[in-house]
């Protein structure tokens, strides 16, 4: 992208030393007459401003996401500690337990073990840490581990009094995440079209690329290969 920009500016020289030469540059071809040249120069400055403003949007819905993500894990291990107090049923206390491991990201170990260290779960946690993390989780299979994670705590037994973490209030956080999720698809979708349009104005063409090809042809022809206008408009490099 950096060069991307680069070559807009490259350009901008280009046009403005086409104008410097005022009525001796003046082209039959109509796209490479200096009115054609600024308004694809103000073209792609805008496609340019495009890019920025979309990856804008999306670095802020990213940001959002991943706070949500954040709290989210805080809220499970709330609502896994709430669980053991209130569910008196042990299968069920150790799918909560097993989701709420494979939303941290961790792997579960074969062994079982008495006292987990407290940052893999709710006390009484039996499945090791020893194994690490797991190298790569999607977004997607995070939402369907707290999807399950919620499921396991639909039961009358668990009512904490905080409304946060109650069934209905992860329920409705869960949908909150997917929403904010959708968000950074639209916005990956939106900075990758405005890339494109950036790179196809700059490097096709008809675009940067094949325009000032041709304006230097013209300055070629018009004042000689030799001439001082040439050598400075040939040192100018699009690609």
């Amino acid at each position: 992208m950096k060069t991307t920009v680069k070559q807009v500016e490259t350009y901008s020289r280009l046009v403005g030393l086409c104008t410097e030469n005022g009525s001796m540059f003046n082209p039959a071809k109509d796209s490479i007459k200096i009115e054609a040249l600024e308004s694809l120069l103000a073209t792609a400055r805008q496609k340019h401003q495009m890019v920025n403003d979309t990856h804008h949007t999306l670095m802020s819905a990213i940001n959002n996401r991943n706070d949500a993500l954040i709290e989210m894990r805080s809220k499970c291990t709330r609502a896994a500690n709430a669980a053991v107090v209130l569910i008196d049923q042990p299968s069920l206390i150790e799918d909560i337990k097993k989701n709420l491991s494979k939303i941290r990201g961790y792997r579960l170990g074969a062994q079982q073990v008495k006292d987990a260290p407290s940052e893999t779960g709710p006390p009484g946690q039996e499945f090791k840490k020893s194994r690490g993390p797991i190298a790569y989780l999607t977004i997607s299979s995070k939402l369907d581990h707290f999807d399950k994670f919620i499921k396991c705590l639909n039961t009358p037994a668990y009512t904490p009094n905080e409304p946060d973490i109650t069934y209905e209030g992860l329920h409705a956080f869960l949908a909150e995440i997917k929403v904010m999720q959708s968000q950074v698809s639209t916005g990956w979708s939106a900075n990758r079209m405005a890339r494109d349009q950036f790179s196809a104005i700059v490097h096709s063409a008809d675009g940067i690329y094949g325009i000032s090809k041709l304006i230097k042809t013209y300055i070629k022809s018009v004042f000689g290969p030799s001439s001082n206008a040439y050598h400075i408009v040939r040192q100018l490099k699009f690609r």
